[in-house]
């Protein structure tokens, strides 16, 4: 959570757990799950956007990850979102390209990136 002088300007999830999806994706880096940081969701306020306040919770994150002895982090973008593709890019993230997948039971099209970390 990333507090502004206002109140919360957002919040980003970081755990071990990929999407089963995961498994079909030929990764840089080949490591055992409990290498893998996951960034699964970076939200910021409609209020806040433009402010940096996304690159602050990515760049968190990935020195997050470092220091829990990550050796890679993944994550993954809806392929039309464009600021996002282009925020992770800027921050060190590797784009894999785009790839389809049910989920939840409807096919979704999703960019992947990859972080490698130098531990």
């Amino acid at each position: 959570m990333l507090k502004a002088e206002t109140g919360i300007a957002g919040a980003v999830i970081i755990d071990h757990s990929q999407h089963p999806e995961y498994k079909k994706i030929t990764w840089t880096l080949q490591v055992p799950a409990d290498c893998v940081m996951t960034i699964h969701t970076v939200v910021v306020d409609p209020d806040y956007r433009g402010r940096g306040f996304g690159e602050k919770l990515v760049r968190f994150g990935i020195d997050f990850c470092k220091n829990s002895g990550a050796k890679t982090i993944r994550l993954d973008t809806h392929y039309k979102n464009i600021p996002a593709r282009r925020l992770y890019e800027k921050c060190g993230f590797i784009s894999l390209g785009c790839h389809k997948a049910f989920v939840d039971g409807v096919m979704q099209e999703f960019d992947v990136f990859e972080y490698m970390c130098k531990v």
